[in-house]
């Protein structure tokens, strides 16, 4: 490997290390998809005697490739994610980098969002590793001072609940906002064509 390797941006994507053998572990993770030392062992010993680890190389090459043109605008937050491993499960699907840009900065930005980190995965996933996000809970103490000062009444449907009766989650009330918005949006507009 190149010094350009050990020491060129295409690193900022590894945890921060200061040895090209640690560079060079983070690389052969990726390909064997793997950060077990067994499974690290078994490709070194399968391609010891290569005179050049090309195959290595390129396959990096293709990870970093696909990283830098999915999430154009790097974050600190994406420096030590296992990327081979994403790699490997979702470069084979579609995705539109503009509009991932536009998620990952506003999952950045939210105050629910408790591991920046997990955006990515969530991401690429599709929505489906919501677990990845750790979004923010209501403890019992805030879900009591919410539904009391909301008497009882739910934001969305007007209905009247009972405290046991409540689904309480922090995302409830942009929902409501947004909806709130929209129709009167659409109050404006029909009054507009009358």
């Amino acid at each position: 490997m190149s010094t350009e390797i050990s020491h060129g941006a295409s690193w900022k994507w590894a945890p921060s290390t200061s040895t090209r053998q640690e560079y060079l572990e983070k690389a052969i993770e990726w390909i064997v998809n793997s950060n077990k030392d067994r499974d690290i062992e078994i490709y070194m010993a399968i391609h010891q005697g290569d005179a050049e680890a090309t195959g290595l190389w390129l396959h990096f090459q293709k990870v970093v490739n696909w990283i830098e043109t999915l999430f154009p605008k790097y974050r600190r937050e994406m420096k030590g994610l296992e990327w081979g491993r994403l790699y490997k499960e979702f470069s084979a699907k579609s995705y539109n980098p503009k509009e991932l840009e536009e998620k990952v900065a506003a999952l950045m930005s939210d105050k629910e969002v408790q591991n920046n980190k997990g955006v990515y995965e969530y991401l690429l996933s599709g929505g489906a590793r919501k677990e990845k996000l750790n979004l923010r809970q209501f403890d019992d103490d805030e879900k009591r001072a919410a539904y009391e000062a909301q008497k009882g009444i739910c934001p969305v449907c007007g209905g009247h609940f009972e405290y046991e009766e409540m689904e309480m989650r922090p995302r409830h009330r942009r929902r409501v906002a947004r909806a709130r918005s929209a129709s009167r949006e659409a109050v404006a507009r029909g009054r507009a064509t009358t």
